[in-house]
């Protein structure tokens, strides 16, 4: 009798420690999960201010008062990191009939 009651103690340990490790594996990935999407929105929110920030830049620039090399070098980072398009560059270069890149 006492050999099935320790058999089935163990079976029971077993049992409680997969569940408490299944319980931590969840609320770990859940955590994870959780900054992952924190991450993303905060990196979003940094793109969208980038981007409001370059398209002033390039609405800002006027051929009368000349376009200095920082301004281009703006320009080009604003395009280098994909808050400018090359359509929108090449619009503003048309009316301003001046390279900016």
């Amino acid at each position: 009798m006492d050999k099935a009651n320790s058999g089935l103690r163990f079976l029971i340990a077993g049992a409680c420690i997969a569940v408490i490790v299944g319980v931590g594996y969840y609320l770990f990935s859940e955590y994870r999960n959780y900054q992952r999407q924190k991450d993303e929105a905060a990196q979003e929110q940094m793109h969208a201010a980038l981007r409001r920030i370059c398209i002033d830049e390039l609405a800002k620039l006027d051929k009368s008062f000349g376009i200095s090399p920082s301004e281009k070098n703006q320009i080009a980072n604003c395009l280098y990191m994909g808050s400018l398009t090359e359509a929108e560059v090449a619009e503003r270069e048309r009316v301003l009939d001046v390279q900016l890149r």
